[in-house]
């Protein structure tokens, strides 16, 4: 079953979009340590294929922790069976011929292979869903490269929160001053 509840909006999105109802917002980051995890020695080569593929990209999008390894090692080892139950299912086909029934007809039932394959598929689809490994939960997630923090529209915006705002300044369009000089200037023309 999926989260309930509408999908929760990207941070970076909701940052950019501000805070008019000046709730409290829950932006502080989680601190892990960034270093790649080591790759176990258990697992076999297709699941040690898919740990290389899955650390890459994790690592490009900003999303690896060093104590993530335990969940990429499960995904990657219910990768590895899955592949050997799909491969299996291909050759054998999902289904046998179990019996007759008592009218003479034949009855076939699944391999539990199939079973097995699908609550991998599962698996497989919850791991990935935490850890950021389908386009949903990256667009829950507010993952950043590294070396990408803060890009040209957060300088700006902190810029403009650091600039001095005064409701004097004739130059700043819509202060007191500003208008009061508009209306000067439509008096003088009157």
């Amino acid at each position: 079953m999926g989260r309930r509840g509408p999908v929760p909006e990207n941070p970076d999105k909701k940052k950019m979009r501000g805070n008019p109802g000046k709730r409290s917002t829950d932006s502080k980051p989680i601190a892990a340590d960034p270093r790649e995890p080591d790759c176990p020695d258990w697992l076999d080569d297709v699941a040690k294929a898919k740990w290389a593929d899955i650390v890459e990209h994790l690592a490009f999008i900003g999303m690896l922790a060093r104590i993530d390894g335990a969940v990429i090692a499960q995904y990657c080892d219910s990768y590895s069976r899955w592949v050997q139950c799909a491969k299996w299912l291909g050759e054998n086909g999902v289904s046998y011929e179990s019996q007759k029934d008592r009218s003479g007809a034949v009855m076939f039932r699944l391999h539990p292979q199939v079973s097995e394959a699908r609550q991998l598929i599962g698996l497989m689809l919850r791991l990935g869903n935490d850890m950021g490994m389908t386009p949903a939960s990256r667009h829950r997630m507010s993952a950043v490269p590294p070396g990408e923090q803060g890009d040209e529209f957060d300088r700006w915006r902190q810029e403009q929160d650091q600039a001095p705002k005064t409701l004097d300044d004739p130059a700043i369009p819509g202060t007191i001053a500003w208008r009061d000089a508009q209306n000067a200037k439509e008096a003088k023309s009157a």
